[in-house]
């Protein structure tokens, strides 16, 4: 806002300036509200400079002259003369610091009331309240209303993801030890037999690992031997030095913060805005042996207690890498490999 005070005097060789300040009516700021009127006054007289509020009343400046004079003959609906001058920041009892002093006055101006002899002309470009038919106002409330629905949108969202959460396996382990994670169930690694030994030559049958609860809920339904599942085992010492024959558990855990999961093998540390679960090595089945998954075991894994008996369920390996049509580098030959599960 800047701020201007003129010295109102009056006589013959004085020239008038192109701003005047016109008294329209006398009253107290503090009775009435006149901002819709002021408002109204911009609107349709858009080369109005300022607005001048005083305990005298208020007055309008034109541009010229004969353009005040026209704007004073049209502001009969600025009859009210208070303005809530707290919405501009303003203290109507109060002129501000004297500056910029001007002379005013000609023989078209004696006939003007000499109401004061220093007024306070608050050139604003004025900070006109919210009107709904101005530009911009319209279109910031535009904006605000396109703003609100996408926040609602996205509240929506996020209440509707509140109960969904992201959930993985954690294979060679019976708890949960993320954060923001909790444990669903915990219970046994099972898959197909390793080698049948009546189809030496075939390698068929499911290839994935399952979790199965340590608490089931069985059938009383008998099948014909045709599709079986085992219990998993380590085959070898790589991830413990006594995991050879252990039994391998499993839990599955839930993130409750996070809407997605993946294992990313080949790595120990997870991408930029996703959080790691845990991180561990690739385990699957002997390649002479029946299909089987790659799993990411973890890197300290427990035994299902009891199971240390060589019963040749499941067997799992340590997997490594082979050059050729996997490009080395970036990788290396017959070298284990990293992995690890992110959320996000």
């Amino acid at each position: 806002m800047i701020k201007c005070t003129y010295n109102w005097t009056l006589g013959k060789n004085n020239k008038y300036f192109d701003e005047l300040v016109i008294p329209i009516v006398e009253g107290q700021p503090e009775e009435i509200d006149l901002a819709p009127y002021v408002a109204k006054a911009l609107e349709d007289y858009p080369d109005t400079s300022c607005v001048i509020i005083r305990r005298h009343g208020m007055y309008v400046v034109g541009p010229t002259w004969e353009k005040t004079k026209l704007m004073l003959e049209s502001f009969d609906y600025l009859f009210h003369i208070a303005m809530q001058m707290k919405l501009y920041g303003l203290d109507p009892t109060q002129p501000p610091p004297e500056s910029n002093w001007r002379m005013v006055g000609s023989d078209e101006t004696s006939a003007l009331p000499n109401l004061f002899d220093t007024c306070s002309c608050y050139r604003e470009k004025i900070q006109k309240r919210l009107l709904l038919n101005d530009p911009d106002v319209a279109t910031r409330f535009s904006q605000m209303e396109i703003t609100i629905q996408k926040l609602t949108e996205q509240l929506s969202r996020l209440e509707n993801n509140a109960g969904a959460g992201s959930t993985y396996v954690r294979w060679g382990r019976s708890i949960c030890s993320g954060d923001n994670t909790e444990l669903v169930y915990s219970g046994y690694a099972a898959g197909q037999l390793y080698l049948h030994a009546s189809y030496t030559n075939r390698h068929g049958g499911p290839s994935n690992l399952l979790c199965m609860p340590g608490d089931p809920e069985l059938t009383n339904i008998s099948g014909n031997g045709t599709s079986l599942l085992y219990g998993a085992e380590y085959q070898e010492n790589i991830l413990k030095p006594d995991a050879h024959d252990e039994d391998v558990p499993c839990a599955v855990c839930r993130n409750k913060k996070t809407q997605n999961t993946l294992m990313i093998p080949g790595r120990k540390s997870c991408y930029s805005g996703w959080q790691k679960e845990y991180q561990s090595l690739v385990v699957s089945g002997h390649r002479a042996y029946s299909a089987s998954s790659y799993l990411c075991m973890d890197r300290d894994p427990e035994y299902i207690p009891g199971g240390h008996v060589n019963n040749d369920g499941s067997l799992l390996y340590v997997t490594t890498t082979k050059c050729g049509s996997l490009p080395c580098p970036p990788y290396t030959d017959d070298k284990a490999i990293n992995c690890v599960v992110c959320s996000k």
